[in-house]
């Protein structure tokens, strides 16, 4: 067995996938041993058999090299560049019609960090994505004392605090935090098995960076940011990772992620513990008008002149601030009508749908997390962004993936993407569980 086994492996070219396979065929060959003992063979006629069935090594090997080997998302490579092309296209026009100076991010400036991301997409693709795990609590730490970091000695750049300076270039340090995201998948792999002490440690390391990102005062994106965590720890709960009550734990989770903030921030309000600006755009939201509520009020009125095909009447950039940033939607539809801005959403539900397909289609359970996590990032910065450039949320820093300006934005879309064509990649390579073996035993 031992020799047909060294035979069939060695026609696999994939290092990393050769243990699984190997302990794959070997069960079968045991299992079929046994099963020919049952039926009256000798012990050397029931492995010579065993053997036998199981046919030609070579043949065997080189069957399995074509399924077990690293692939590549070229549909999903394909609509990355698309989108990235009309991010570059509209930030230009932007940039061409309102002048660099009057924009969140010139045009040029834009494509140094499209250029920047793609290389970290690339590098992070070919990383193997069990590594990633691996050092996924001191990555995470690491983001943490970033987090720190920023909010304690953060710059001001456009308006807002929170920025870490590189050179001549601002970072919004809160869009980086998403990362930790798919991090968080992992780091729940690493407890898995364990009961309500593995699920505390869990909140634990789901807490700590919210309560960081709830210091830079933006209470959209705190919220949307414990969505995204409450998601993955949710997924890891109903898939049986914790040996705990799945109904009771759900039910208390989502309890506290929904009406916590709710009351956290009628307590807020009340104590006079929010911001001015803060609780002008809430009163502003609410009831329509108001100077704090001139863009939500700004984004309605250009409803009624837009068109099917074309640019509207009035230019949208004489209104809103940060058009190339939070607004892009906005200007795309108002500068080429509402088909424009249809289709714009019918691709970024596609780039969507291949995101949890890459996920959903991972067999591996750590995979499967870490790219649930990267896809409900995804979704929710394009739901909310749109649903503010639709006046149905209040006006709120935020961004369309891949498409608006700012440095942290494009950072993170692409390294997500990154780890999503990283797990797509290494799909049939490992199998649905590493078995007892710790991740970081991948690293050997």
């Amino acid at each position: 067995m031992d020799e047909y086994l060294e035979k069939l492996l060695s026609q696999i070219r994939s290092k990393k996938a050769r243990p699984f396979i190997e302990e794959e065929i070997r069960g079968h060959i045991e299992d079929q041993i046994a099963e020919n003992l049952k039926n009256g063979m000798s012990p050397d006629e029931a492995r010579a058999a065993a053997v036998r069935d199981m046919g030609d090594p070579v043949q065997a090997g080189i069957s399995l090299d074509t399924v077990h080997k690293p692939q590549t998302a070229w549909g999903l490579l394909a609509f990355v560049a698309l989108i990235s092309g009309i991010g570059t296209f509209l930030q230009m026009e932007i940039s061409r019609q309102l002048g660099d100076g009057t924009s969140y991010m010139d045009g040029t400036q834009y494509v140094f960090f499209v250029m920047t991301g793609i290389v970290l997409m690339s590098i992070v693709q070919y990383v193997d994505y069990t590594r990633i795990a691996a050092y996924a609590k001191w990555i995470g730490a690491a983001l943490l004392l970033v987090g720190i970091y920023a909010v304690l000695f953060g710059s001001m750049a456009n308006g807002s605090l929170y920025y870490i300076t590189i050179g001549s270039y601002h970072i919004y340090s809160p869009f980086l935090g998403f990362i930790y995201v798919p991090l968080y998948g992992a780091i729940l792999y690493q407890y898995y098995g364990q009961g309500y002490r593995g699920l505390l440690k869990s909140l634990i390391w789901m807490l700590l960076p919210v309560v960081i990102l709830g210091r830079a005062n933006s209470i959209s994106m705190t919220f949307s940011f414990a969505i995204c965590l409450s998601v993955v720890l949710t997924l890891a709960v109903a898939k049986g990772w914790f040996k705990v009550s799945k109904w009771k734990v759900l039910t208390a989770l989502w309890s506290v992620v929904l009406l916590l903030p709710i009351l956290g921030l009628f307590l807020l309000y009340k104590l006079q513990m929010l911001a001015p600006y803060q609780i002008m755009r809430l009163k502003a939201f609410a009831t329509g008008g108001g100077e704090a509520g001139y863009v939500t009020v700004a984004l309605r009125e250009s409803y009624q002149s837009l068109t099917w095909i074309g640019a509207m009447d009035q230019q949208a950039g004489a209104k809103l601030p940060d058009l190339n940033a939070d607004y892009i939607f906005t200007y795309l539809w108002s500068e080429y009508g509402i088909l424009a801005g249809i289709l714009l959403c019918c691709l970024l539900g596609i780039l969507l749908v291949l995101v949890f397909g890459a996920a959903l289609h991972q067999k591996n359970e750590l995979g499967f997390m870490m790219g649930c996590g990267c896809g409900t990032v995804f979704l929710t910065q394009t739901g909310l962004n749109i649903m503010i450039n639709l006046g149905l949320f209040p006006a709120c820093a935020t961004s369309l993936p891949f498409l608006s300006a700012g440095g942290g934005n494009i950072l993170l879309s692409y390294t997500l993407m990154g780890i999503v064509l990283s797990i797509y990649r290494y799909k049939n390579i490992y199998p649905r569980f590493f078995g007892r073996r710790a991740v970081s035993s991948l690293l050997r």
